[in-house]
């Protein structure tokens, strides 16, 4: 009689279509939530990807949610300089309801100076949309006491750590690309550390040396000149054959100094056939207004003039992009300016969206019946671009 009395008093309360609701949703995987169980705080989880802090040697750490935020949540660093120099990348990264389990990685360097000593530093994260920034969960080295690893002070939130100064030949680049027309750029380097002796730092072309010239061929550094940064000078050569553009390697070496080489790949163009040089790179806006930057230039000298135009989209290729603007819609290129690279600004524009960090397409050229014989039917090339949310 106890069972009929059961299902008398559901009927009553009305809950049979509850249960009925709820039995179709349990067998039913894709229906469930992505979601920690109820009882687990908010707060955020650090993972280990490296933990072994000197200038060579970064340190990146992922960052996950605790709980499922259901919105974008930024997360953001603050750097401060204890001693030194060191740089934390990205500026800020977004988790979403897709992301806040796999997390996303922030990197922490130290930069070659004029100081002998250690960069100490510390970093505090902030959350967005209310989301507690408290940090719950931890690698266990982070808690070993070692600074020259990351370590995290629970009661603070703050996450700090020591890069250590190493021997490491530090370098950088103008451009990346030469051209058989004799377009060059400089390769720079200088020691991370004052040498106790002579090291004597070289430049050479281990994959098709025909391609360039480098000059000069080495530099000696000492403890008088070790932090300044000194130039190799990569010029395109040319020929007389129709072979396309050419890869080419540097290799960086400092024999006693550095454990190993360090090897670079650029490309030399072609000046047997017309094409328009982009810089390869990434370009990273973000909504606050910052901007980044790239060159285009041509391989050849035309027979009048060469109009470029520049246009920014969605990924969609088509809908013309909100998310950042050029500082031109054309670069124009004459039989005397050819050779001389031309930068285009591209700026981050700002929305009141919590939308992400947001993709888009830079196209650079394309076909134009109006350009003199050789640049006519050059395709479009394409340059990917990020802009940063601050929502």
């Amino acid at each position: 009689m106890r069972i009929f009395h059961v299902i008398k008093e559901i009927f009553r309360f009305q809950l049979f279509p509850l249960l009925l609701f709820l039995f179709a949703c349990g067998g039913d995987e894709s229906s469930k939530i992505d979601e920690n169980p109820p009882w687990t705080p908010q707060g955020i989880n650090l993972e280990k990807i490296s933990n072994s802090l000197s200038v060579e040697s970064p340190g990146t750490f992922n960052v996950k949610l605790n709980t499922n935020p259901g919105k974008n949540i930024t997360i953001t660093p603050t750097l401060t300089k204890v001693s030194d120099n060191s740089e934390i990348s990205p500026s800020s990264i977004v988790l979403d309801e897709n992301t806040w389990n796999s997390g996303k990685k922030f990197t922490i360097s130290g930069i070659c100076d004029d100081s002998p000593s250690n960069a100490v530093f510390s970093i505090l994260l902030s959350t967005s949309n209310n989301y507690a920034d408290n940090i719950t969960n931890f690698d266990a080295t982070y808690k070993d006491g070692n600074n020259l690893n990351l370590e995290v002070n629970t009661a603070s939130g703050v996450i700090s750590g020591e890069i250590a100064e190493s021997a490491d030949v530090q370098t950088s680049y103008t451009q990346g690309y030469t051209t058989e027309s004799g377009g060059s750029f400089k390769l720079y380097v200088q020691l991370c550390t004052a040498p106790s002796s002579t090291v004597t730092v070289t430049a050479a072309i281990t994959k098709n040396p025909d391609e360039v010239t480098v000059t000069p061929t080495s530099y000696a550094f000492d403890s008088s000149n070790w932090n300044i940064e000194q130039p190799f000078t990569i010029t395109g050569a040319d020929d007389s054959v129709t072979d396309g553009n050419e890869k080419f390697t540097v290799l960086i070496d400092a024999s006693g100094y550095l454990d190993s080489g360090k090897t670079f790949e650029f490309l030399n163009y072609d000046n047997e056939t017309a094409s328009i040089i982009v810089e390869n790179k990434t370009i990273s806006t973000s909504e606050t207004g910052t901007s980044d930057n790239f060159t285009v230039v041509l391989s050849q000298q035309p027979s009048a003039d060469v109009n470029v135009p520049i246009r920014l989209t969605d990924v969609d290729g088509i809908t013309v992009s909100d998310e950042a603007t050029a500082n031109t819609s054309n670069l124009v290129f004459t039989s005397g300016n050819w050779n001389t690279a031309q930068t285009v600004t591209i700026t981050g524009s700002d929305d009141s969206d919590n939308d992400s960090d947001m993709n888009y397409y830079i196209y650079v050229g394309g076909v134009d019946p109006s350009n003199p014989t050789g640049y006519q039917n050059l395709p479009a090339q394409t340059l990917n671009g990020i802009n940063v949310d601050n929502e």
